[in-house]
Parts: C-alpha cells; structure tokens; sequence
C-alpha cells in the first residue's frame, strides 16, 4: 500500500476509477472499486496499470439506494 501511495502521490485528478457490483450465484453480492492510469517511462513509451482499491462483499441487494 505504501508503493501504491508513493506511486499515486503526483497522480491528483489522473486516476479513472471503475466502481462494479455483481451477484454471484449463490446471490451472495460483491462491490470493487478499481483505478487506471498511465505512466510514461521513456519518451515515447507508456505503461498502463491497474489496481484494486477496495472489494467489499454487501449485505444487502445492489440496488440504487443501498449504492447511495
């Protein structure tokens, strides 16, 4: 978690987050939130990466008020 801070520190207002809730069969719901950015590592040269900033299961049905 820290290399993901130190890594996101000059990141303010780049990172797009992904939120996603799904059902599983067992109707047991599950809630993630994940980010996307883009870093340059030489001149013209990008690596993309991924993280998992939370995933959480629900208690309740995933409907829009219990999201709100």
């Amino acid at each position: 978690m820290a290399n993901l801070k130190e890594c996101l520190a000059w990141k303010i207002g780049l990172v797009s987050l992904t939120c996603n809730v799904w059902q599983a069969g067992n109707q047991d719901a599950y809630f993630a939130i994940t980010g996307h950015w883009s870093k340059e590592v030489s001149p013209d040269k990008w690596k993309k990466h991924s993280t998992l900033f939370g995933f959480t299961q629900m208690n309740t049905s995933h409907d829009g008020v219990h999201l709100g």
